[in-house]
């Protein structure tokens, strides 16, 4: 196995976190045993007579069967354009271009872009997990703890009212809501980014963090 350095795709940001990189046999032998175990750990069993082809057809896939799967594909998406092009011309016909804001929200936010270089993001980056359970934590010490993982200078750089501006899936990992509320004690009201994890959105949305699509 490669030991690689693969920040952002494992379950945090420490900078000194490690991942491995392994066969697909060995990854599901160490699924199946627990712990890092070789391909040789389980026999084949006896009956075992090779890859079945197809979806379920036990047919070997040909170019035939792969050009018409692809021209369905293609006859799909034309039709799901096409659908999407009526009901978009239908709906403007009726909906303004007033953007609803929810109570609690300010009207306009402004202030200076903080650019966050990453990916995938997790709930551990924006707020480490060695104080989620903690409950004595002041908001002045939540505000600091803002993005540490991420950055451990990001607290000397952040200032109020700046909005934040990440890449893709960013609040993914666990349901911690920490994550939403140190970006309001750190007085960030805005974050945009190209996706968010799910429950992150939600949470931010309970804490009146403002979130937006690029």
């Amino acid at each position: 196995m490669v030991r690689l350095e693969y920040l952002r795709r494992i379950g945090t940001l420490k900078r000194n976190s490690q991942a491995y990189l392994a066969s697909p046999e060995v990854v599901a032998a160490s699924a199946l045993s627990g712990v890092i175990s070789g391909p040789g750990t389980y026999q084949v069993p006896a009956n075992w007579s090779g890859i079945e082809y197809g979806f379920g057809t036990d047919m070997e896939s040909t170019t035939e069967s792969k050009l018409s799967n692809i021209v369905q594909q293609l006859d799909s998406l034309i039709k799901r354009v096409e659908s999407a092009q009526r009901t978009s011309s239908d709906e403007s016909k009726s909906v303004t271009t007033d953007t609803e804001i929810l109570p609690g929200f300010p009207e306009r936010i402004s202030g200076e872009i903080l650019f966050c270089d990453a990916d995938n993001l997790d709930t551990d980056g924006i707020y480490p997990g060695k104080l989620t359970y903690q409950d004595n934590v002041s908001k002045e010490a939540m505000a600091r703890a803002c993005m540490q993982n991420y950055d451990p200078e990001f607290d000397g750089i952040a200032k109020p009212n700046d909005i934040l501006v990440a890449g893709w899936n960013f609040g993914c990992g666990s349901s911690r809501e920490q994550a939403a509320t140190a970006l309001l004690a750190k007085q960030i009201p805005l974050v945009i980014a190209g996706s968010f994890g799910n429950i992150f959105a939600r949470n931010s949305t309970s804490s009146r963090v403002g979130i937006s699509l690029f």
